[in-house]
């Protein structure tokens, strides 16, 4: 099951917010960008605290655009290894246990899909935008810490909005906007090429499984063809290698969880984070995911993401999945 994209008002768009040591382990096998989980989260903090000055929005999706990334990483050697930090010895002077950090340095743009209950003019909406952007800076994002900008950045860089047209596919005001978000790339969901290498590499296996599809867009596949010249009385044996990444920058991404346990009562679990709210475990759920260049967005539904749970019946449970969905259609 799948929902339709949370119909807003308007986008407002913060641009160039570079962020300090954010996580850049995503998930249990990927690294090098947070998880499209960690903004939405970041989204949801934002809108409680809109709500607690007394604004009046409801925030439904959001977007990502990279414009630059500094992961904390010596590559000195093949292998890249995260920079670790040295923590204090223990009362016992001994050393103390090292859990290993990915820290990433990021100047991203953030597009909000938001809905005001009520009607507000031009001048409103200036007010709110200033207001969330002191909010913005006092908070976190992927548990990295958010730089305030120079006066210079203040004033190339501050805040602004579109209203919302969905008369037109092709909004001339968010063509604009891409435009502006250049250099950078905006990150969206890819799942068309994970059945098109299934249906490709089960022609040569039948028994290939979409894990192995997505493990096989994962990577790079470099292959070996072989092929015979002859010239004259003599054959001359010559070997190529070639790669099968053709599609783009394609990378792996988490896009939420699922559930591998029933859900528990409040307080009934030992050592939780919160015990005033139920307890489920859950694992990671993976997809593919492209970085574009944001002019070859026709619409805001193709750049914002937003989360949607659903419950998936099974033989004799009910599995319940936390996703996060994004619209984005590739050119045919």
């Amino acid at each position: 099951m799948r929902a339709e994209l949370p119909s807003s008002t308007h986008l407002l768009i913060f641009p160039h917010i570079r962020v300090q040591n954010a996580n850049a382990i995503s998930s249990p096998l990927t690294h090098g960008f947070p998880s499209i989980t960690a903004f939405i989260g970041f989204m949801w903090a934002l809108e409680r605290k809109t709500c607690s000055i007394g604004l009046d929005i409801m925030f439904n999706a959001v977007g990502v655009v990279c414009h630059d990334f500094q992961e904390q990483v010596a590559d000195s050697g093949f292998t890249h290894i995260f920079n670790q930090t040295r923590n204090p010895i223990e009362k016992d002077g001994k050393t103390a246990p090292i859990i290993e950090e990915g820290r990433i340095h990021l100047d991203i743009s953030l597009l909000f899909g938001v809905s005001y209950k009520g009607r507000k003019d031009s001048d409103e909406i200036e007010e709110d935008l200033k207001k969330i952007a002191a909010l913005v800076q006092n908070m976190r994002i992927a548990g990295g810490s958010i730089l305030p900008p120079s006066q210079a950045m203040v004033k190339r860089y501050s805040p602004y909005y579109m209203e919302w047209h969905r008369s037109s596919d092709e909004n001339k005001e968010f063509r604009q906007i891409c435009y502006r978000l250049l250099p950078g790339y905006a990150l969206v969901e890819r799942p068309d090429l994970i059945s098109d290498r299934l249906k490709s590499m089960q022609e040569v296996e039948p028994k290939t499984t979409a894990l192995e599809a997505w493990l096989s867009l994962s990577g790079v596949n470099w292959r070996c063809k072989n092929e015979n010249i002859e010239q004259e009385s003599n054959k001359k044996h010559t070997a190529e290698w070639q790669h099968d990444r053709d599609n783009g920058w394609i990378v792996p991404i988490p896009v939420g969880y699922g559930a591998i346990g029933k859900e528990q009562a409040a307080g009934s679990v030992s050592s939780a984070r919160d015990n005033s709210i139920p307890f489920q475990s859950v694992e990671s759920l993976f997809s593919i995911g492209e970085w574009i260049a944001p002019f070859h967005l026709k619409n805001p539904n193709e750049l914002l993401w937003y989360a949607f749970p659903t419950q998936e019946k099974e033989s004799l449970s009910e599995k319940t999945v936390y996703r996060c969905y994004n619209f984005y259609y590739p050119d045919s």
